[in-house]
């Protein structure tokens, strides 16, 4: 199973940032915008995990404590990519959220769970195969994040899809 720990965003952010995908959809015209329903902040990716480590998954997700996130989503980025970038919504800097990332890696490594070593760069992905342009400014968006989940990545009838599998209230 392909396994991450995403932050799930409500109704109302999600409509935000739809919107906002319309508005810059100039700005890529050779996108392929991140659905609706995928639209998530990435705290840790496991990768290929075996079923049986869902129990201690879910043990981990339930030692976190935090209260919920108030995080302001600000500025467009690129990460750079051969086939086509990738366009972001960045998130300004929140030491509650990076504390909470770096609890959640710790966790996860005591386990014995292997991850990525790049560093943290929280932000919720808006399109892939952009041809990188000079992009607009934004109005910032202030987001309540309410819950935690451990997440299925995987396709159904050549769809990414991401299903929560266990989810923390914050």
């Amino acid at each position: 199973m392909r396994l991450f720990y995403a932050l799930e965003l409500d109704s109302e952010t999600k409509n935000s940032i739809a919107l906002l995908q319309k508005e810059i959809a100039e700005y890529c015209p050779d996108y392929s915008f991140t659905r609706y329903e995928n639209l998530h902040i990435t705290l840790c990716f496991l990768g290929e995990v075996e079923a049986h480590s869902l129990t201690i998954l879910k043990d981990i997700l339930y030692t976190l404590k935090t209260p919920p996130l108030c995080l302001t989503l600000n500025q467009l980025r690129l990460f750079r990519k051969r086939k086509g970038d990738i366009l972001w919504l960045g998130i300004e800097e929140n030491r509650e959220l990076e504390a909470l990332q770096k609890e959640l890696s710790y966790l996860l490594r005591t386990n014995n769970f292997v991850l990525d070593e790049k560093a943290f760069l929280p932000h919720v992905t808006l399109a892939r195969g952009v041809k990188g342009r000079k992009l607009p400014a934004i109005e910032a968006l202030t987001v309540q994040i309410e819950r935690i989940s451990l997440m299925h990545s995987h396709q159904k009838h050549n769809m990414l899809i991401y299903t929560p599998l266990i989810t923390l209230p914050l």
